[in-house]
């Protein structure tokens, strides 16, 4: 849990400012104004008395065991989220009164936290973040892991020396303490079932026949498949390695072209890689003109003879044959797709089950710890 959560909300959000110009028009009207106006006697402007976001929030904020959480408290804590710790121009007290309710709670939740962290033992520290990080890299995807890797090379980092920046970070540190303590004292208790059946995929498919069936084409649109190789990081170098790893592919496709499919699923970095890189059918003017262009010079399953470069990185293209009839798309090329469809969906599920047991946790501690709030709170449903 951020301190700066729900602070930073004011910065992100409704915040608009602009800066406006004379227009010509303006200018001129200004020159031609008489000569007898220019001199009349100057009148003083008059000053423009800031806005007090902090107008209407009481003196005490809210009690903790009988402990008040100031006004000033909340100030401080709110000045230290905005940038250079001043209030960004255009924010207005009613949108800071929106968002107060919200600042208070997490104020007196940080505070209770502090009070927990102690009785439990946890002190925020480096040693922590720093396995804490590595017990998060071990399970990261190794396709996301590699991709941060080569990230961090661009910027003549080892993943070792971004882990050791990022312990280092004292707000990092009480986020991994409160982690820790979630994770002990809640979401341990949170029993959630995240096994997929093996023949789960296949009741999916033949429960949703028509998310699955394929319409005939039109004679005028173009059905193609890539392999997606993007440009990780800036300039010559970046762009180099992403050109050099799609002509390696070229290369193994020019020597056997039925890897195309398992090439896609392997290395390409769209999410069309679950359908062995097929984009299916689109009409010309959908994709970006390089694409297109080079789709259209290839014949019905022949394959780029060259990385093709566009805004998203480098393509192998293969052209596709029409399908002249609607089909059902078979279950093997699609099965990869429903189980990480079903995988994420079961993340999810894990994810509202593990906060909806935080939040139940948070309203037991405000309880225990006998909260009252002197701003008027949400009804919660």
């Amino acid at each position: 849990m951020n301190k700066s959560k729900m602070t930073a909300f004011l910065v992100a959000g409704g915040i608009a400012c602009g800066c406006f110009a004379a227009t010509a028009a303006d200018a001129k009207k200004s020159a031609a104004a008489p000569a007898a106006k220019a001199a009349l006697p100057a009148q003083p402007e008059k000053a423009v008395k800031p806005v007090d976001i902090f107008a209407n929030v009481p003196a005490v904020v809210a009690e903790i065991k009988g402990q008040k959480v100031t006004k000033d408290m909340l100030v401080a804590d709110v000045m230290k989220a905005f940038p250079d710790g001043k209030i960004p121009a255009g924010l207005t007290s009613k949108q800071f009164n929106a968002a107060l309710p919200g600042i208070a709670r997490q104020l007196v939740l940080q505070k209770i936290f502090d009070s927990e962290l102690a009785k439990a033992g946890i002190k925020p520290s480096e040693k922590m973040a720093k396995e804490k990080f590595a017990e998060e890299f071990k399970k990261m995807d190794k396709r996301m892991l590699s991709l941060m890797t080569q990230q961090l090379q661009m910027q003549h980092k080892t993943l070792d020396q971004y882990i050791d920046e990022m312990a280092k970070n004292s707000a990092i540190q009480e986020q991994v303490a409160m982690q820790k303590y979630l994770e002990e004292k809640v979401l341990k208790n949170v029993k959630f079932d995240k096994t997929i059946a093996p023949d789960a995929a296949k009741k999916f498919y033949d429960a949703n026949p028509s998310d699955f069936e394929e319409k005939a084409d039109s004679p005028d649109q173009i059905r193609a498949s890539h392999i997606l190789i993007k440009v990780e990081g800036e300039g010559a170098n970046a762009d180099k390695a992403a050109k050099e790893k799609a002509e390696k592919l070229l290369a193994q496709l020019k020597k056997d072209p039925k890897l195309f499919e398992k090439l896609a699923r392997e290395d390409s970095a769209c999410p069309s890689s679950v359908r062995g890189g097929s984009l299916g059918a689109f009409a010309k003017g959908q994709m970006v003109p390089e694409f297109e262009k080079a789709a259209l010079a290839l014949k019905p399953g022949e394959i780029s003879s060259v990385p093709v470069k566009t805004k998203f990185g480098y393509h192998i293209i293969r052209r596709d044959v029409l399908k002249t009839k609607a089909t059902m798309t078979p279950f093997d090329k699609v099965k990869n797709e429903i189980e990480a469809y079903l995988k994420s969906r079961k993340d999810t599920e894990e994810k509202q089950a593990q906060q909806k047991a935080v939040m139940a946790y948070f309203d037991k501690l405000e309880k225990e710890y006998g909260v009252k709030y002197f701003v008027k709170m949400p009804v919660m449903k």
